[in-house]
C-alpha cells in the first residue's frame, strides 16, 4: 500500500546553510558569464548539491520510505483530499500566498501525475469533502479571506458543491443553514452526511444533515458543547463519536456521541487529556485511536505527543491499587525513605512491605543501602512492628507469598491491618546511607477492602538518585484505573521538613519506558479536573497528573527542576 503525501516540505536547515555557502559564491562567479562553458559548471554544481540533499538518508543507513511523485500545478494548504472510486485523488480548494483557491486537481497513481479538473464555483479553505455512495464528492462550508494582509478577516461560507468524477465538473447543491468552517463531516450508514460544530465568528454547537437524494440540509440535534478543531469518527454501531476540540475559552476534553436513529447527542467518557487539532482513527478492534494535537500548557498551549484509546463499552474502573514501589536515596533524619498507604473498607487487609537495598546492585545501582531496616507505624505515629533481616521472623509466611527478598539483610513486614492510614519507614542500619527501595503489596486482594492511596517520601537527588515510584495495575482488557499522581515538595516545609524539594517535576512512563505525560506546575494542564478531586496541591509549583490507564506496570519519576534537590513526596490516588 502506498500513501500520497501532499503538503509543505520539511527542510534540513543545517545542511541547506552549508550548501548555500558553496553554491552562492559559485553562482556569483559564473552568472556573470553566460557562455555554455560557464553555465555547465553551474548545472554540475547544482546537481551535486541536489544529490547531497537527497543522499544522506541513504548513506547514513536510515530507512527509505518516501519517493518524489508529480507535483501539483498549484501550491496550496488547508485543501481537501478525497480518494475517488476510480483510484484517483481529488484535491480541491485551499489557499496559497495569494489567497483562497477555487482550483481542483486529480492525481493519477498509475502515472504519478496531476491533471486539472473543473474548478469550484467558490474559492474556499477550511471546508470538508465527503465521498458520497453515488461516487460524487460533497464539498461544504469553509471560509474565504479578505485577501488583504493588513485586514485579517474572513467570510464564512454556507454554500455547498458536488463534484462529478464522470464529467469532471462541479454543480451547486443545497446550502447549509449556518455558514461554518473548521467543522467535521461524516458519512452515515444511511447515506446522509452529518456536519457538526465549526466556527462562523463564534464556536458552533449546531449540526446539520445533508440528504443526497434531495440535495437539501436539515437541522438535527446540537452538540452539548460548541467546538472547532474536534474529530468525528463513525463507530461500528453506526453512531458518531465527536471528541475534543477548542471551545470558546478552553481546549476541550469532553466527548459526545451522535445517534442517527434519534438525532440526538449524549455525553460519553472524557478524553484523558484535553486536545484539539488531533487525529482520530477507527481501529479494526472497534476502538478509536486519538493521537497528538494541541493541549493546555499554562500560559500557552503545547503540542502533544500523547495518545489514547476510546472504548465503545464502559470500562470497569472499580479496581484496587495492588502495589507501589519507590526507589530513592536513603539518608538520615528527615531524608529517610517513607512509604504511606491508606486502607478503606469494612474488613481487615493483609499487606506485605519490603525494604530493599543490597539486591539493587543487580540493577546497576552503584551505592545501594547495604543493610536496610523497616518500621511500620499507624496514623498516630505509634510503632506497630519493625524488621531488620527478613528471615528473623515470619520466614515461612513471607516465602509462601512468593515475595521473599533475594538478600537476607533486606527487610519484610507481613501484617493484617484494620482500615486506616499507615506509614512504613526505611532507614539504613547504624545511620548508613545509600539507594533503597520501599514496596507495599496488597497480598489478599480482598475486594471488600482496598488500598486507595499509596505514597512515598524521600530525598530527591540527581542522576540515579531521583525519586522513582513504580506501580502495577492488574485486570483484564475491559478494566482501567483512573488515578491521580502528585509530586509534592514546597508544602512539606509546613510539616517540619527542613530541606524540601522547591520545584518538583513529574513524569509518567509505561512498561516500555515510553513517556505518557509530564507536569511541572499542576495548574499548567488539567487544573479543573484536579480541583474537582479535592486533592489539589497547596503550592502551585507542585505537580499533578490525572490519567486513565489500562492494566499494566507504570513508573512515576520525580525530579527537581533545573537539577535542584531536596525532600519530595510522590503519591498515587485511586479515583474510581
Amino acid at each position: 500500500m502506498t500513501a500520497l503525501h501532499v503538503g509543505k516540505p520539511i527542510y534540513r536547515l543545517p545542511l541547506w546553510r552549508g550548501l548555500l555557502l558553496i553554491i552562492f559564491p559559485a553562482l556569483h562567479r559564473h552568472l556573470l558569464h553566460t557562455s555554455e562553458l560557464a553555465i555547465r559548471p553551474i548545472f554540475l554544481l547544482l546537481s551535486t548539491a541536489a544529490a547531497l540533499l537527497g543522499v544522506p538518508l541513504a548513506t547514513q543507513g536510515s530507512p527509505i520510505n518516501f519517493v518524489v511523485t508529480g507535483s501539483l500545478a498549484m501550491a496550496r494548504s488547508e485543501h481537501t483530499e478525497t480518494l475517488l472510486p476510480n483510484g484517483k485523488v481529488l484535491v480541491a480548494g485551499g489557499n496559497d500566498d495569494s489567497g483562497d483557491l477555487a482550483s481542483a486537481e486529480l492525481y493519477d497513481p498509475a502515472s504519478g501525475t496531476w491533471s486539472a479538473t473543473g474548478s469550484l464555483a467558490t474559492a474556499r479553505s477550511g471546508h470538508t469533502a465527503t465521498l458520497l455512495p453515488n461516487g460524487k464528492v460533497l464539498v461544504a462550508g469553509g471560509a474565504v479571506s479578505s485577501g488583504d494582509p493588513y485586514e485579517n478577516f474572513f467570510t464564512f461560507l454556507a454554500s455547498a458543491e458536488l463534484y462529478d468524477p464522470a464529467s469532471g465538473t462541479w454543480r451547486a447543491t443545497g446550502s447549509l443553514a449556518t455558514a461554518r468552517s473548521g467543522h467535521t463531516a461524516t458519512l452515515l450508514p444511511n447515506g446522509k452526511v452529518l456536519v457538526a460544530g465549526g466556527f462562523d465568528t463564534v464556536d458552533l454547537a449546531s449540526a446539520e444533515l445533508y440528504d443526497p437524494a434531495s440535495g437539501t440540509w436539515s437541522a438535527t440535534g446540537s452538540l452539548a458543547t460548541a467546538r472547532i478543531g474536534h474529530t468525528a469518527t463513525l463507530l461500528p454501531n453506526g453512531k458518531v463519536l465527536v471528541a475534543g476540540g477548542f471551545g470558546t475559552d478552553s481546549i476541550l476534553a469532553s466527548a459526545e456521541v451522535y445517534d442517527p436513529a434519534s438525532g440526538t447527542w449524549s455525553a460519553t467518557g472524557s478524553l484523558v487529556f484535553a486536545r484539539g487539532d488531533h487525529t482520530a482513527t477507527l481501529l479494526t478492534n472497534g476502538r478509536v485511536l486519538i493521537a497528538a494535537g494541541v493541549g493546555p500548557g499554562g500560559v500557552q498551549s503545547v503540542v502533544l505527543a500523547t495518545a489514547e484509546l476510546y472504548y465503545t463499552t464502559q470500562l470497569n474502573t472499580a479496581q484496587p491499587l495492588l502495589n507501589i514501589s519507590t526507589r530513592a536515596r536513603v539518608l538520615t533524619q528527615d531524608e529517610v525513605l517513607i512509604g504511606g498507604f491508606i486502607i478503606t473498607g469494612a474488613q481487615n487487609k493483609t499487606v506485605l512491605i519490603r525494604g530493599i537495598g543490597p539486591s539493587l546492585t543487580a540493577f546497576g545501582i552503584a551505592t545501594p543501602l547495604a543493610d536496610p531496616t523497616l518500621e511500620l507505624h499507624d496514623h498516630t505515629t505509634a510503632l506497630i512492628t519493625s524488621n531488620d533481616n527478613w528471615r528473623d521472623s515470619q520466614q515461612s509466611q513471607i516465602s509462601a507469598t512468593g515475595l521473599a527478598p533475594s538478600s537476607d539483610s533486606e527487610s519484610v513486614i507481613l501484617a493484617t491491618l484494620a482500615p486506616g492510614a499507615y506509614t512504613a519507614v526505611l532507614r539504613g542500619k547504624a545511620m548508613t546511607t545509600g539507594t533503597g527501595l520501599v514496596e507495599v503489596y496488597d497480598v489478599d486482594q480482598n475486594p471488600n477492602t482496598q488500598i486507595t492511596n499509596l505514597s512515598a517520601r524521600g530525598f530527591v537527588g540527581t542522576g540515579d538518585d531521583v525519586m522513582i515510584g513504580g506501580t502495577i495495575f492488574h485486570g483484564s482488557a475491559g478494566t482501567a484505573y483512573r488515578i491521580l499522581v502528585r509530586a509534592i515538595g514546597p508544602s512539606l516545609a509546613n510539616m517540619g521538613v527542613a530541606t524540601p524539594l522547591l520545584d518538583p517535576a513529574l513524569s509518567l512512563y509505561d512498561a516500555n519506558g515510553s513517556i505518557i505525560t509530564t507536569d511541572d506546575n499542576w495548574r499548567d494542564s488539567q487544573p479543573s479536573e484536579i480541583a474537582a478531586t479535592g486533592l489539589v496541591p497547596t503550592d502551585e509549583r507542585e505537580s499533578a497528573i490525572i490519567v486513565t490507564l489500562p492494566a499494566g506496570a507504570y513508573t512515576a519519576i520525580v525530579r527537581g527542576v533545573n537539577g535542584t534537590t531536596g525532600v519530595g513526596l510522590v503519591e498515587v490516588f485511586n479515583l474510581h
